[in-house]
């Protein structure tokens, strides 16, 4: 990684949970960078993202692009009440695979409208399973952020780690 990025905050659970929280998140960088390893720990494999514990259905608007190596498809969401859809590897796959997601918030501490890249990648070790997301979304609101929040449909498992950048623009 460029020596321009600072680790604020990391989690690894020893516990299964279905919420990861980054708060006070300070204001002194550019950008930030969200890096997910995580797993299922129960059946199914969708999570979501919130800032600044929002949930309000008209500021979140998303757009993802999803391969899996036979079919492409792709999804738009106006008024969400969450942030991009990320997955992972669910309990029926290879034990101990993880996926790799990544979420990049520039001028995370303006006060003009976000938008933020996901790039999400879910290998299986199997012949079926791998998954590819690509998205982008708009957050339309001119708060700061200064929370970050993972949430999981099911609870995600034991290992399961969670990193929080901050980029200086330098």
């Amino acid at each position: 990684m460029p020596n321009t990025y600072t680790l604020i905050a990391s989690t690894t659970l020893t516990a299964t949970n279905d919420t990861v929280t980054f708060s006070s998140i300070p204001s002194t960088y550019t950008d930030l960078v969200v890096k997910v390893s995580a797993r299922a720990a129960q059946p199914g494999n969708t999570a979501v993202i919130r800032y600044n514990n929002n949930s309000i259905g008209n500021v979140y608007s998303r757009t993802s692009i999803i391969g899996d190596g036979a079919t492409v498809t792709s999804t738009r969401v106006s008024n969400a009440s969450s942030g991009n859809g990320w997955t992972m590897p669910a309990t029926s796959t290879t034990a101990l695979t993880f996926n790799s997601a990544e979420f990049y918030i520039p001028s995370y501490s303006s006060s003009a409208v976000k938008t933020i890249s996901l790039s999400n990648a879910v290998e299986t070790n199997a012949a079926t399973g791998t998954v590819i997301t690509n998205g982008a979304l708009l957050y339309n609101n001119t708060t700061p952020i200064t929370t970050v929040t993972l949430f999981s449909s099911p609870t995600m498992a034991i290992g399961s780690s969670f990193y929080l950048y901050g980029i200086k623009n330098s």
